[in-house]
């Protein structure tokens, strides 16, 4: 499936009104941005609530998310979303966000906590964006929006995030004029792409952009690097050199690492920006040079006892890049930019362990931008290998650090289904079902143990493996014959024969998905089940195994049957 495949939006304004209405009012709008989704070029969709107060439904129908390199907008059409709505509610006063799922619920964390039923989220939560994540493999930002998008979010500086729209207003601004630049950022949030945009906006494009990181130069040789030096000029100068600021000439000179300038030569750079005009070593007479400079640093130059009059010439223009982790409503955008990168030829559909997921979209990348692209390459590597990295792995950390985000339970539910949520409504009148499910059930609940012994942390065995360093193998190397085994060993008991596969429970279901053998809960009829019974299936396992169904969602079938049952013979006793 690929995003064209999906349904488009035929009304359009779905998604743009609500930023127009907002920007004419100075209020901030709530929106839901994909960090990650198993049709992984949708990270990076965007939807927007048009109302405040009145209840946001998000299914896998709707609303409608705008991809960030085209007009058309599509639903997230994923299973682990239900077809039965969640609800967001903003409080016009407060700015909490109510969410409530369905009565059948689905999986969803929020922010590393299970969600059942309703739950409250603080205002303060949301404008620092809360990680949903549903199924285990739809992640969604909550969080809000000032800005309209620019149609610029895949362009040379991408972000959908206020931080980066930002960036690039000020960054067009400043492009044409001959204003040098002060570019200020942590490691890794890409200053030298600003450097790269600021001259490809220039009217000295057409000429050369020379990049000179200042921390490699030595304080005895960096004047005669950077302003060029005579022949002889000092020990070992067998040849003159023209120096960095006249390769620039024409162009754009970007000094990285500024703050690390050896003192010597912070009052020559100093005279160079105010007199247009440089003296190479050993030269008699200054030599003029047309330069636009821009200069970037991670350190604050206030109080690094740099040069404060040289400061003050760079700040002519300042551009500060926001850390990753303030604009985490473009971490899915750039990690799809980045596998696109790192191979073109990457299948359509991704579906990741639910442990990646959360590691992807709940770490901080104290790396920035940088991390990232490396953690999507060494996914692409890993991908090519038939195997899925730890979380630990993954992010290129220790294994203790990665904990936080595997932590939270797995769903224990049945296989996504096109039918929908199970119900009794499906067999109306089958003149057997109520006998079928009460002599399966002798009249009580359906129960099944679930849970295996509790690892020594209190987690659930398989969730403490997942944490510990499990690897995962790709699911595409699972074939049909090696899935039905599985299932018919474990007693087509989902999470057994997942682990006996070597892949996590959301790629199993996928697989059952395009499995033919699969027999899908509403089809089930009362008539099938005394058919396995009369076959000499007598317990849960033994009828999956003969019905060619998941345990768990047979045992709800059947409990729901019952159900109804009970429900009749109340009513007729009433």
């Amino acid at each position: 499936m690929t995003p064209t495949d999906l349904a488009p939006d035929a009304d359009q304004r779905t998604l743009t009104s609500p930023f127009e209405a907002h920007e004419r009012s100075g209020l901030q709008a709530l929106a839901l941005t994909v960090l990650w989704h198993p049709v992984w070029r949708l990270a990076g969709a965007q939807a927007v609530a048009a109302d405040v107060g009145s209840p946001w439904l998000l299914s896998r129908s709707a609303p409608s998310f705008r991809l960030p390199d085209r007009l058309d907008a599509v639903p997230l059409a994923s299973p682990a979303l239900s077809r039965t709505p969640v609800a967001l509610v903003e409080s016009p006063s407060s700015g909490d966000v109510t969410l409530t799922l369905p009565a059948r619920t689905m999986h969803c964390e929020a922010d590393g906590r299970r969600v059942d039923g309703a739950t409250r989220l603080d205002a303060a939560a949301v404008e620092r964006g809360v990680v949903l994540i549903f199924g285990g493999q739809v992640a969604l930002l909550l969080h809000r929006v000032r800005t309209l998008p620019d149609g610029a979010a895949t362009g040379h500086l991408a972000g959908l995030s206020d931080a980066m729209l930002r960036v690039r207003r000020l960054v067009a601004q400043v492009a044409p004029s001959a204003l040098p630049v002060l570019v200020l950022g942590e490691s890794g949030t890409g200053k030298e792409r600003v450097a790269h945009a600021i001259h490809a906006g220039s009217p000295r494009r057409g000429g050369p952009l020379v990049p000179v990181n200042m921390a490699a130069l030595t304080e005895s040789l960096a004047a005669g690097d950077l302003f060029g030096a005579q022949r002889g000029a000092y020990t070992g100068a067998q040849q003159a050199r023209t120096g960095f600021w006249r390769e620039a000439e024409g162009g754009t000179l970007f000094l990285d690492e500024i703050g690390d300038t050896p003192p010597l030569v912070q009052p020559m750079l100093l005279r160079a920006i105010e007199t247009g005009r440089i003296v190479p070593l050993g030269a008699t007479r200054d030599l003029p040079c047309d330069v636009r400079l821009v200069a970037a640093t991670d350190r604050s130059l206030d109080a690094s006892g740099f040069n404060q009059p040289l400061l003050r010439r760079l700040e002519a223009w300042v551009v500060r890049l926001p850390p990753l982790r303030e604009r985490r409503e473009d971490v899915g955008l750039l990690a799809a930019r980045a596998l696109a990168e790192a191979a073109p030829d990457l299948p359509e559909q991704l579906t990741l362990p639910p442990a990646l997921v959360r590691a992807l979209c709940r770490f901080d990348w104290p790396g920035n931008v940088r991390q990232l692209l490396h953690a999507m390459r060494r996914l692409v590597i890993a991908h090519a290998a038939h195997e899925w990295p730890t979380a630990a792995e993954f992010l290129g950390i220790e294994s203790s650090r990665a904990a936080p985000w595997t932590e939270v339970a797995e769903p224990a539910v049945a296989v996504p289904v096109a039918g929908g949520p199970d119900t009794a409504a499906g067999i109306d009148g089958a003149p057997s079902a109520a006998a079928a499910a009460a002599a399966l059930t002798g009249g009580r609940r359906i129960e099944e143990s679930t849970s295996p012994p509790p690892a020594a942390d209190g987690q659930r065995a398989d969730e403490a493996s997942e944490g510990s360093g499990r690897r995962y193998r790709l699911p595409s190397t699972v074939t049909t014959e090696e899935l039905t085994v599985a299932l018919d060993a474990t007693g087509w008991r989902l999470r057994d024969a997942a682990e006996r596969l070597g892949v996590s429970r959301p790629s199993l279901y996928n697989l059952l998905h395009r499995h033919p053998e699969v027999r899908r809960a509403e089809r089930l009829r009362p008539e099938d089940v005394e058919a396995a019974r009369r076959e000499g299936a007598t317990d849960l396992a033994s009828l999956a195994v003969a019905l060619r169904m998941p345990r768990e969602a047979l045992r709800r079938r059947l409990q729901d049957w019952a159900d109804a049952e009970a429900t009749s013979g109340s009513d007729a006793g009433g």
